[in-house]
Order: C-alpha cells, then sequence, then structure tokens
C-alpha cells in the first residue's frame, strides 16, 4: 500500500493535495486505485487484480533498455513524478510502471524533466540500479546530459560556461551557439554541469537574456508577441527544451549512449529561422526528411510577418 501511495497510484480526492500516508479522509470523499477487483463467490478468496494496460505511446517512447534501466522519449506536458489530484491524468512514474506488470512497484525516478520538457530520460528497473544511479549523479563526471534549446535572441558570446547561484546553491551550465538567425533567435547545445532546479531556463533568460521560446515562466508577452508572426501561436505554445542526449556507464561497465529524436515542433522551429544548414550531428537525416515537408510552411509565415 504505502509503495503504491508513493507512485501515486492511490489518490484522495482533494485539489491541490498530494496523497501522502498521512493524509486524512473526510466523509464523502472518492479513493482513486489503478486497478479493477474481481471478486469470487467464494467469499473467503483473495480479489484477483487487473493491472492496466500499457499506453501504446508508453512502448513506442523506449529508446533503450536492459535489466536494469530504461531510456524513454520523454513527451511534453507529461509530469516526471505524480502530483496531487489536478494532476491526476498520470506521470512518467506511473505510466512507465505499467511494464513491469506485478514488479511495477519498483520503477523509480532517478531524476526528473520539467513537465514542459521532451527528450531523455532514465528510469530504473529495481532499487540496485536507483542506487547505482544516485552514485553516478554525485560524481558528476559520470553522467553527461546534453540538451538542445531555441532561445530569444543571441547570446553574447557563442560559447562559454555560465556560473551562478540558484537555491544559494553553485549553479553551472556550459553552451555552445550552434545556429543564429540575425538577431531574433539562437540554436544552443547546453550541457549541465550541476542539476538545480529550472536551471537551463534560469540561465538562458537570466544571464545569457535569451529565454527559451516558450518559456512562459522566464520570458515575457512582448517577447512571443516579436515571434508569433514567424513561428505561429502554436509554436510558441511549446517549451522549447529537448534532453537530446544522455551518456552514462550502465552496471556492468558497457557505455551507454542515447540519443532522443528531435521534437516536430523544434525541427519546425528551426527550418523557420533557417538554421538547418548549421546542423553538424548523426541526426540530420531527421532534419532532411523535414526539410521539404516545412520549407512552404515556413516561407509562407515569414512572408506574412513582413506584410504585417
Amino acid at each position: 500500500m504505502a509503495e503504491m501511495i508513493r507512485l501515486g497510484q492511490i489518490q484522495v480526492e482533494s485539489v491541490g493535495l498530494k496523497t501522502e500516508m498521512k493524509t486524512k479522509l473526510r466523509g464523502g470523499q472518492k479513493i482513486l486505485v489503478p486497478y479493477e477487483f474481481e471478486f469470487h463467490e467464494d467469499e473467503n478468496a483473495a480479489p484477483e487484480l487487473n493491472y492496466p494496460k500499457v499506453p501504446t505511446w508508453v512502448r513506442d517512447s523506449i529508446l533503450y533498455e536492459d535489466d536494469d534501466f530504461f531510456i524513454i522519449n520523454k513527451p511534453a506536458g507529461v509530469e516526471s513524478q505524480p502530483g496531487g489530484w489536478k494532476h491526476r491524468g498520470g506521470s512518467i512514474l506511473t505510466e512507465y510502471a505499467c511494464l513491469q506488470g506485478e514488479h511495477r512497484d519498483a520503477v523509480r525516478l532517478v531524476h526528473r524533466l520539467d513537465k514542459d520538457c521532451t527528450g531523455a530520460m532514465v528510469l530504473a528497473r529495481n532499487i540496485g540500479a536507483a542506487r547505482y544511479f544516485s552514485r553516478l549523479l554525485k560524481l558528476r563526471s559520470r553522467i553527461k546530459k546534453t540538451y538542445w534549446s531555441i532561445v530569444h535572441g543571441n547570446p553574447a558570446k557563442a560559447e562559454g560556461r555560465i556560473q551562478s547561484y540558484l537555491e544559494e546553491k553553485p549553479a553551472i551550465t556550459e553552451y555552445r551557439t550552434l545556429g543564429v538567425a540575425r538577431k531574433t533567435a539562437a540554436w544552443l547545445e547546453m550541457i549541465p554541469v550541476t542539476g538545480r532546479k529550472r536551471q537551463l531556463r534560469s540561465h538562458c533568460a537570466q544571464v545569457l537574456g535569451c529565454p527559451i521560446i516558450g518559456d512562459h515562466k522566464f520570458s515575457d508577452a512582448n517577447d512571443e508577441q516579436s515571434l508569433s508572426g514567424i513561428l505561429g501561436t502554436h509554436a510558441l505554445c511549446r517549451l522549447h527544451l529537448h534532453a537530446w542526449e544522455i551518456e552514462f556507464p550502465s552496471m556492468t561497465g558497457k557505455m551507454i549512449s542515447v540519443r532522443a529524436p528531435v521534437p516536430k515542433t523544434m525541427l519546425s522551429t528551426l527550418n523557420a529561422f533557417g538554421m538547418f544548414k548549421y546542423a553538424e550531428d548523426p541526426m540530420e537525416a531527421d532534419f532532411k526528411k523535414m526539410r521539404e515537408k516545412l520549407r512552404k510552411q515556413a516561407l509562407r509565415n515569414i512572408t506574412r510577418a513582413k506584410l504585417k
């Protein structure tokens, strides 16, 4: 029961309240459980549990798996871990726990991505793997995470090392510019040395002065308004931050390196700004596939912006 509550599989109907072991119940409240119980005629027989079916998108998003880890391509709009009643639509942890069947409670979340961030994310399949990954995180140099972002404006320096304090703790990010669209936007590769909450988003907006497109927390309405004619409203609603690659040694010593396909929204934005020519990575095939499909649409958007 405690494991089910920790995973967010049992929730109490209370808006904004995260269900915990100490949560007190009030009369009339509903308790949600993710199982259907089948009772036999024999009253003494234990009920059978029918585990929820694994959604197709969950299986399709797996990039790598072994006996210890899943690495997935996290979609936008899904929380990493279970929240309160208002987030009862599911989370990465609860959805991927379904893959373990009766061993679902063994799945552990070993790091997090923001709800609107996409890309490579690691889940441990057992407690031993979770502890191992936690030790790697403390060593910092053993795990390399590479993110791509598209920001509004151009950094003063094409590459560098950002050092600041977030929540009174050191926050360090290395970055380099992969492409620019005059002074309108830039395509950045970012490697977080530390892992503070919203570190990359804060560093882009508050240190570089270039907020990530679609980041409504760290940008203002004027930033978005100036880009709406080129990108359209739909693109501006999506956070342009993607966990592109993760590398770390497995428990057997083998090096694991996984890259997550770039979401279509980001590909469309890169095309609209004409930054395809700066692609210098093995995922060039993804860009070529999208290029012809999006070229006419991008040209129409730019033409409309000029007419306005």
